[in-house]
């Protein structure tokens, strides 16, 4: 048996592999996959988008599907299902594997350690838990879309020292610098879905695209609980280039939504309480149902606020800039954000980026 140490480095690989397919696979887990014969890697595959081959399945097709008593090093256990690609264990055996090392089970109830089942029930030898933890933090928004059939939240925060996220008319647009925008639109790019509120929309106008990078452009959602959104706006305007969407409530104007429709938007409708305030699990459920797995949320400070004290948020991600504003909104406005820490912290440009996720 190959020591541990082997184990973790070519499992390290085959992490690195999987996030290839960064922005491109989901609803589906990003998988890499490396093969591996007496120390010598003889092939590797990624899964690359949405429907294709799984990784697997992408290295063993290098090899003509045969690997006999090689090593098989994947960052999720194999499926034993049919979906949109037949079960991967069923080609593992056939290749002549012997032995298979996994990161992490697959949470999804279809697979749930049914294809390392398959695979010792054929004789082949299944290693596990191999770099657990950076398997599911490299798919945690897979794992939560999976097990709790909600979209993963990230709140994205620009900020100012004292909090403010919205610059004074006369002053530069942007608080923080273009390396934090660089990252921001990298963010963008391996989300599902970007969202933002009304007031965010009617005052920024902002795009919502990725173009500091390459990389795909989110689907643009808006939540507009009366249906206000202008057709005049950037979002409107180029809904039949980029996917958008439009919450509203049930008893939005209809006109207003016809009128979004025609330009291209999609209009999806939740329900509201006798304050015509919609529940954000509502929001979140209509997402996921549009196979919306992971959603980067980047304003405004009321939709943010809601969602926070709503207790959807998974992560933060905050950037803030050496400045003081002095006026306008604060995004914690109202918010008790003891259960949050940080667990990253770096300089990025002339700003302070920082992560948050919920204390245990």
């Amino acid at each position: 048996m190959m020591r541990r140490t082997s184990h973790e480095f070519y499992m390290r690989r085959a992490l690195d592999l999987a996030r290839i397919g960064s922005g491109r696979v989901s609803p589906n887990p990003m998988v890499g996959c490396v093969i591996v014969h007496d120390d010598v890697t003889l092939s590797e595959g990624w899964h690359h988008a949405y429907g294709d081959v799984h990784a697997e399945i992408d290295a063993l097709r290098f090899l003509q599907g045969r690997a006999d008593g090689a090593t098989m090093y994947v960052s999720l256990e194999p499926c034993a299902h049919h979906g949109k690609q037949p079960p991967c264990t069923e080609a593992i055996i056939a290749s002549g594997v012997s032995h298979v090392v996994v990161a992490m089970t697959d949470p999804n109830p279809l697979v749930s350690g049914r294809g390392i089942q398959a695979l010792r029930a054929a004789g082949i030898a299944v290693t596990t838990d191999v770099l657990r933890d950076e398997a599911e933090h490299l798919n945690r928004a897979f794992v939560h879309w999976t097990t709790t059939g909600l979209p993963h939240v990230t709140l994205k925060i620009a900020t100012s020292i004292d909090g403010r996220v919205r610059m004074p008319e006369d002053q530069p647009r942007y608080i923080t610098s273009v390396e934090s925008r660089l990252r921001v639109h990298r963010m963008r790019a391996s989300r599902d879905g970007i969202m933002i509120g009304i007031g965010t929309a009617m005052w920024d106008n902002p795009e919502l695209t990725v173009r500091l990078c390459s990389g795909r452009n989110p689907v643009r959602i808006v939540v507009d609980p009366s249906c206000r959104l202008p057709t005049t706006t950037t979002l409107v305007q180029t809904a039949r280039d980029v996917r958008t969407i439009v919450i509203c409530r049930d008893e939005a104007d209809p006109r207003a939504q016809r009128s979004l429709i025609d330009c291209g938007v999609e209009i999806h409708n939740v329900s509201a309480d006798e304050d015509q305030v919609v529940d954000s699990r509502d929001i979140l459920r209509v997402l996921a149902r549009l196979n919306i797995a992971s959603i980067l949320l980047e304003g405004g400070p009321y939709l943010a606020g809601r969602m926070l004290r709503d207790d959807v948020i998974d992560e933060i991600e905050m950037h803030t800039a050496p400045i003081i504003i002095g006026s306008g909104p604060v995004w914690f406005a109202d918010n008790d954000l003891s259960r949050w820490k940080a667990c990253h912290a770096r300089r990025v440009g002339s700003d302070i980026h920082a992560q948050y996720v919920r204390k245990r």
